[in-house]
């Protein structure tokens, strides 16, 4: 409390609900801890929140320690796991070698092989679109500039 005021809780009840599960877990920072714990002393709807999540942590507590798996159960799904490997027959590709730089190149070769039509389809549409704008504004007479010019340059001609 502050100069005798009313209670003024420093966190609301949406944030106090996030981190209850941190809070009864013992993982909140020292500080955040007892910003939780004095909202907790004064706000009864955190507080029955709390003890709904203390509750429900008892019943599935429960239920874990009652589904555990019997003795042995890991070694049985391994052992099961390497049989089935062993009676799987081996595809014609697994007797192949592969090195390991084989799939980098190949997606190096698709990457690059996209770039390049990709660009050369972007220079084409571009001169297209500018001969088709010089032709739209009656400019199409000057069509053959000089070698080197800007117009020549600008219009992609060579």
């Amino acid at each position: 409390m502050r100069c005798g005021a009313l209670y003024q809780p420093t966190m609301n009840c949406k944030r106090v609900q996030r981190r209850l599960g941190a809070f009864r877990a013992g993982q909140l920072s020292p500080w955040r801890a007892r910003r939780v714990a004095a909202h907790l002393e004064h706000c009864p709807a955190c507080r029955a929140e709390r003890d709904r999540l203390q509750r429900l942590d008892g019943v599935l507590g429960a239920w874990a320690v009652a589904a555990a798996p019997r003795a042995g159960f890991e070694q049985r799904v391994w052992n099961r796991i390497r049989a089935a490997e062993r009676e799987r027959p081996a595809a014609i590709w697994d007797k192949w070698p592969r090195p390991a730089w084989l799939l980098g190149a190949a997606c190096a070769a698709a990457v690059a092989m996209v770039s390049v039509t990709g660009v050369a389809a972007h220079h084409r549409a571009n001169a297209a679109a500018k001969q088709q704008m010089f032709a739209s504004i009656g400019l199409n007479q000057f069509d053959n500039f000089p070698a080197g010019s800007l117009a020549a340059g600008y219009l992609g001609q060579p």
